[in-house]
């Protein structure tokens, strides 16, 4: 049995499929079936369970939110990846954690590798990076997978789906040219942590293993050029897209890394594949959303 933690959230649905299409079985739990800041919760979940591994992509993901509520991000992104890692330590099973492109400063201008110097801007990156270190030294067989600027399905407002629908019915869009990132399409990245979890599977149990991944499609953009090849995509060259300017947002209370690109290079090399480009993946899901 394969543990997953998030159920409500954008990844789980493509990561359970993915797990089913390998056999693997799975259960799935969200913040309404186990309280995982409480350890008592995740010992029962655990016994009950009795998972071969655990992936752990539920987390306070909300940027401006965190910055908001500090207390809520620690708990939510720390403080459960640290009793999750701890259990999976004590019963010798791999747990792998998804973390984020936000533990950078963004201001290498390049893209970040695995163990470049980390350095977070705002409370969201501050706490991710805390899961990380609590990641690697509870469990024995760990992974850190980071990601950025995931979209997928059961997020209305998760900005791809929230642009797809303005770009159908709206004849003028504006979209921030302000950040340069990589684009992830969540079918992609389970597939990617579902090969990793396969590795840590097969590992020897007594085998001690800490890597770190940075897994994103191919390919560095930006929300405005991503709006632009939305558009291109749905045949809505007609809609008018223009540049937002950053300080005119309300409620835009967090810092945000200028840069954040990850290379993906380690995880290419590691496991002998290749991951296609932005544009391919966006591609395909918004025609197999509908859009």
């Amino acid at each position: 049995m394969i543990l997953v933690t998030g159920a409500s959230g954008l990844l789980a649905g493509p990561l359970l499929k993915e797990l089913s299409k390998k056999k693997h079985p799975v259960r799935a739990v969200s913040r309404k079936d186990y309280d995982l800041s409480d350890n008592i919760s995740i010992k029962a979940l655990f016994e009950g369970l009795k998972p071969e591994a655990v992936i752990h992509p539920a987390g306070f993901t909300d940027v401006d939110g965190c910055e908001n509520d500090g207390a809520k991000a620690w708990r939510d992104n720390a403080e459960t990846t640290r009793n999750l890692s701890r259990a999976c330590g004590e019963k010798n099973i791999p747990f792998i954690y998804v973390s984020t492109d936000y533990v950078f400063s963004g201001e290498k201008g390049t893209p970040y590798l695995e163990n470049d110097s980390t350095n977070p801007v705002n409370i969201y990156g501050m706490t991710k990076l805390a899961g990380e270190v609590y990641a690697r030294a509870g469990a024995g067989r760990s992974a850190v997978v980071r990601t950025s600027w995931l979209f997928g399905p059961g997020n209305p407002k998760n900005f791809v789906n929230a642009m797809s629908r303005r770009l159908r019915t709206e004849s003028k869009v504006g979209a921030l040219d302000d950040q340069k990132g990589c684009a992830t399409g969540a079918s992609d990245l389970s597939e990617a942590l579902v090969t990793v979890m396969e590795y840590l599977i097969k590992l020897e149990k007594n085998k001690i293993f800490h890597e770190t991944f940075h897994f994103c499609n191919a390919g560095e953009t930006t929300r405005f050029e991503m709006t632009r090849v939305m558009a291109k995509i749905m045949r809505r060259d007609q809609t008018e897209i223009s540049r937002i300017d950053p300080s005119t947002l309300t409620g835009r209370v967090a810092l945000r890394p200028r840069v954040s690109a990850l290379s993906c290079a380690h995880y290419e090399k590691f496991f002998n594949l290749r991951i296609r480009p932005w544009q391919k993946s966006l591609e395909d899901y918004l025609r197999e959303s509908g859009a």
